[in-house]
């Protein structure tokens, strides 16, 4: 049997999971013909509640600001995925809901938690004290030993930085690479960056 990513896979999947305690009794109530309680109401709240407080999702889902997505651990959000929430809130709140509704819960959801990887990426570099990107055209390019070579890539890079941190900020400079191809330009800015954030 599969074991969805809303599953923990520690937890047998034969037995039927169980609606948590804290989520249920914020649930909207459905009354039968003599007002008795016969379950979860079928509302859009209850299935934004499950989403966001059922501790089975943790915080898998989540917003990717930079990305401007929803994601699931460290994949955006699929069709896939949200066929399997369906099935997984059906069975355990006995809440059956269609795709959009579940997908428009899902993103909500996400974006309770919402991240900049390439924030957190750059807020956690420490500079050892050693002055490197005066040197990045020569030694990392191949440029001539220019001192206004070493101060254009200087900047760019300073530029792109602060555009990454503080988006729309003013970037007035624009790196042009220039040489016979397989000189490792676009591998040397793959490498400056990450492959993560190169394309």
């Amino acid at each position: 049997v599969c074991v969805g990513w809303w599953q923990d896979p520690k937890v047998s999947v034969v037995a039927k999971p169980q609606p948590e305690k804290d989520v249920s009794r914020w649930l909207d109530k459905k009354l039968n013909a003599k007002g008795e309680v016969v379950g979860p109401a079928k509302t859009l709240h209850n299935l934004q509640l499950v989403l966001e407080r059922d501790t089975r999702m943790g915080d898998r889902l989540w917003h990717d600001s930079f990305a401007g997505r929803a994601m699931v651990d460290d994949q955006p959000l699929i069709d896939e995925d949200v066929y399997e929430l369906r099935k997984w809130v059906e069975r355990v709140y006995g809440l059956s809901y269609g795709d959009v509704d579940v997908r428009d819960a899902a993103k909500a959801a996400a974006k309770m938690d919402t991240r900049n990887l390439l924030h957190e990426e750059l807020n956690a570099l420490r500079w050892d004290g050693l002055k490197r990107l005066c040197d990045f055209a020569v030694k990392g390019l191949g440029a001539e030993d220019k001192a206004l070579y070493r101060k254009y890539a200087e900047f760019w890079i300073l530029s792109a930085a602060a555009r990454a941190l503080f988006p729309g900020c003013k970037a007035d400079h624009v790196l042009i690479l220039q040489g016979p191809q397989g000189t490792n330009k676009s591998t040397a800015i793959e490498i400056l960056f990450g492959a993560r954030w190169y394309n």
